[in-house]
């Protein structure tokens, strides 16, 4: 591809444009759209948490949202034990310097999301060469999705932010032939992993991947495999120290949040048992908290008494019963909430954002917007997987295999994760980890292309 479209001159400038463009179009500032835009799911409660953490000092909760199903919301003052705590803490940082107004953290995560961006781009060209960094980059700076919910207050842009600098740190450690500093580069890496975790629990399970990733790599040299993993997992556990004893101190019970659990209940197992036994996912929902609650009456305790953060603990057990119990049709159910995860072209998303028509649950069909930018959406997920299949066989017989497999590793962790849900928008974290692949098979095409151009020119010539 010519050069002054794969450089940093013109990808982050396109980067930050195309954000900056949704951002003016969105015009979060406006009273309205904060409020039936930006404030909306998620959003309030994290609102909420990082005002309050500026008013009382504390992680606290004074809100009515939450999921539905559970004990009453806490009332103002009382902790919360949902969300974790680092994105409500960005928040407040926000605010602190530049007023209340969600509109101002979704500027600072343009910025953010530019320099991951170029974080990016400096990371895999180490890794894999300019060209393809390059290309991995532009695809970035173009995903729509990710342009689209740089404007949104949730987590993905900041979680995006901590598992490029995580893979950065790994792709630093495997190209540095010094050995004395590599524990050192693990427990810093288990850091900002605890740091990711405490955005978003999702990422809880990567060390054991990491782990077991890198024991195999470093198989033939175990003392420095089991120092580097030590490391890894000490630094990780450090950084989650404090947030699990205050969970222990507060609720009774070391966990991250409760929502992991009741996810898996209330939504994977709801949907998979919903057909079966001939019920809306909402009355199926119902009817196994119900059957929780009645596990632990059995059990002695009383629900009311209990914390949400207690009661996960017979959410996840229950959960994983039913799991067990039919592991064939819940992973059926779970593939599919990955396809949908992976090809699902969110337009809706998109017109309840940019606010092009009405998209209630009431009105189920699809608007004129929608429609209009659907085929745009297609192509883009279609040359982006084109490429990354075509990297992946490329980039196996031409690319350090220690990076490319990391890297496939996490793209189908962060996938894998989404459960039976597939909501499009947590596709997020899994990007930075295909489009490697992407920039592999892309470049690879250029390449084959000016061979058969020069080949021609050659002819013609003679």
């Amino acid at each position: 591809m010519k050069g002054r479209f794969l450089s940093l001159r013109f990808i982050l400038p396109l980067c930050l444009g195309l954000r900056l463009t949704v951002f003016l179009v969105m015009q979060p500032w406006a009273y309205s759209v904060r409020d039936q835009i930006i404030l909306q799911n998620d959003s309030p409660l994290y609102h909420r948490l990082a005002c309050n953490l500026l008013d009382y000092g504390g992680f606290l909760s004074d809100g009515t949202g939450g999921p539905p199903g559970l004990n009453p919301a806490p009332v103002k003052g009382q902790p919360d034990d949902l969300r974790t705590p680092l994105y409500p803490l960005f928040i407040a940082a926000v605010y602190g310097l530049l007023g209340r107004v969600p509109w101002a953290v979704c500027a600072v995560q343009i910025l953010l999301d530019t320099l991951t961006c170029a974080l990016l781009f400096l990371i895999l060209r180490r890794a894999l060469g300019a060209r393809p960094a390059a290309i991995a980059a532009l695809f970035y700076a173009l995903d729509p999705f990710i342009i689209l919910y740089s404007c949104a207050l949730l987590t993905e842009i900041l979680f995006l932010f901590f598992v490029v600098v995580a893979l950065g740190v790994y792709v630093a450690l495997i190209r540095d032939g010094r050995h004395s500093f590599r524990s050192l580069g693990y427990a810093l890496l288990g850091l900002v992993l605890g740091g990711a975790t405490l955005i978003r629990p999702i990422s809880q399970y990567l060390p054991a991947v990491l782990v077991l990733f890198v024991l195999y790599v470093e198989r033939h040299r175990w003392k420095t495999a089991l120092l580097s993993v030590c490391a890894l997992v000490v630094a990780f556990a450090l950084a989650l120290s404090p947030w699990l004893m205050r969970n222990e101190k507060t609720f009774g019970r070391a966990s991250l949040t409760y929502i992991g659990a009741w996810d898996l209940l209330a939504l994977n197992v709801a949907m998979t048992e919903a057909p079966e036994r001939k019920l809306d996912v909402m009355t199926a929902q119902s009817d196994l908290l119900a059957e929780a609650d009645r596990w632990m009456i059995a059990d002695g305790r009383n629900p009311a008494e209990l914390s949400n953060l207690q009661k996960s603990a017979y959410w996840q057990e229950l959960a994983l019963r039913y799991v067990m119990k039919d592991p064939l049709r819940f992973g059926w159910y779970h593939l599919k909430g990955m396809g949908r995860v992976l090809f699902s072209l969110g337009t809706g998303d998109f017109a309840r954002m940019l606010r092009t028509g009405n998209t209630t649950a009431e009105n189920t069909g699809k608007t004129p917007f929608q429609w209009a930018i659907a085929p745009l959406l297609l192509a883009f997920l279609i040359i982006t997987y084109a490429g990354a299949v075509a990297g992946l066989i490329i980039g196996w017989r031409t690319q350090d295999r220690r990076v490319l497999i990391l890297c496939m590793l996490l793209a189908l962790y962060f996938v894998s994760a989404t459960g039976a849900l597939g909501v499009v928008r947590l596709k997020l974290p899994a990007i930075p980890f295909y489009l490697p692949f992407t920039g592999i098979g892309w470049d690879w095409w250029w390449e084959r292309r000016q061979e058969r151009r020069s080949g021609r020119t050659r002819i013609t010539a003679t």
